[in-house]
């Protein structure tokens, strides 16, 4: 009884480190491992025998020969192939981005060939102005779907194939499943084509700004005659000192991305981001003339100006830095409008915020940057 009640004590606290994200997942399941051994639960035999599985050893194969795939491209190329020769027809898009993803989540493990076809669909989406849903789902499916037909199409058939080793009866073939998933797989398809995209929402894309609550804290705003801002270089002025960032400088007719060397003239125009108010009560209104607000995705891109979405990866060095202590601007060259974090946009002040694994960014610069 007390070995059973220690194992579900441990199940609570690891899905409860699971879903707050504590640490990271490999560490949980480490840790996990370590307190089942310490408990007397295992022996470190038993909690060690499943590295020398051959299931194990066949699933890391698999990831590697995945992450291959992926990294060098050769099935993002295949994708980029297929939205070419569909051109602006979504019909034939839809056919041909799920007959290839059924085709090579039965090679390739599911998950990474979904990863993989995810891209070109919300691309094709967005070039053809419809929701995203009417290809991602369809492609998700079509993943599941192709991953029946062979035994490393999924990580779920290996699985099985395992356990039927371990209790004494013959391992599942290479090809063993085909019977069954070379039948599921087109009939699948043929519902997913000509009924199952007809009951998927149609939901507008939100646009950018939008997604990461940036319209709010984004307003215009003039350095009148006189001003204690004139003469200050940008990036030392009591704006920058505040938190307030300045995405463009609006000079003579001419709009600009600032740069570190730029400085405040009487009558430029700033497109800033922060809260207005606090700005008029931090600066007062002779420093600064607060203007109207003016769309947001009007002022973020236009021209060579673009605007787009970075992810922090596994291993930057950005992670658990401040932008201020990564110096990024400096950097890259581009400036951070927005973040996202575990699906919620970030409302704090972005400079002094410790950036995590899985961040979204949005950022805004050049198109060379």
């Amino acid at each position: 009884m007390l070995d059973v009640t220690l194992v579900l004590g441990l199940l609570v606290v690891a899905v409860a480190l699971f879903s707050f994200e504590v640490l990271s997942v490999d560490l949980v399941t480490l840790l996990l491992l370590l307190a089942l051994i310490v408990g007397g639960i295992l022996t470190p035999e038993q909690a060690f025998a499943g590295f020398a599985s051959e299931l194990v050893l066949t699933l890391i194969a698999i990831f590697v020969l995945s992450g291959a795939l992926q990294q060098t491209g050769a099935v993002a190329g295949l994708a980029a192939f297929l939205g070419r020769l569909a051109g602006a027809r979504p019909n034939r898009l839809l056919l041909l981005l799920l007959a290839a993803t059924g085709a090579v989540s039965s090679v390739i493990n599911n998950t990474t060939a979904t990863a993989v076809f995810m891209p070109p669909g919300m691309a094709a989406a967005k070039r053809l102005k419809i929701s995203p849903s009417r290809f991602l789902m369809p492609i998700a499916f079509a993943s599941i779907l192709g991953g029946t037909c062979t035994l490393i199409g999924t990580s779920t058939n290996l699985a099985v194939s395992g356990s039927l080793a371990a209790a004494g009866e013959p391992p599942l073939g290479m090809f063993e499943l085909a019977p069954v998933g070379l039948v599921a797989l087109p009939i699948g398809l043929a519902y997913l084509l000509l009924f199952g995209r007809r009951l998927l929402p149609d939901r507008a894309e939100a646009s950018l700004a939008d997604a990461y609550a940036i319209r709010q804290y984004l307003f215009e705003a003039r350095i009148p005659e006189g001003s204690a801002l004139v003469g200050q270089r940008l990036y030392d002025s009591e704006l920058a000192r505040r938190g307030f960032r300045v995405l463009e400088v609006s000079r003579g007719g001419a709009t600009t991305l600032p740069g570190p060397e730029t400085h405040l003239e009487a009558g430029d125009q700033l497109l800033v981001q922060g809260p207005a108010d606090e700005l008029v009560a931090a600066l007062g209104s002779s420093a600064i003339d607060v203007q109207p607000d003016r769309p947001a995705d009007a002022t973020l891109a236009g021209g060579d100006v673009q605007v787009t979405e970075a992810l922090v990866s596994p291993y930057s060095d950005l992670v658990d830095r401040t932008l201020q202590e990564a110096r990024f601007h400096q950097r890259f060259g581009v400036t951070v409008l927005g973040l996202h974090r575990g699906g919620v946009p970030f409302a704090g002040k972005l400079a002094r915020v410790r950036l995590r694994l899985g961040d979204l960014l949005l950022v805004q610069g050049t198109r060379a940057r």
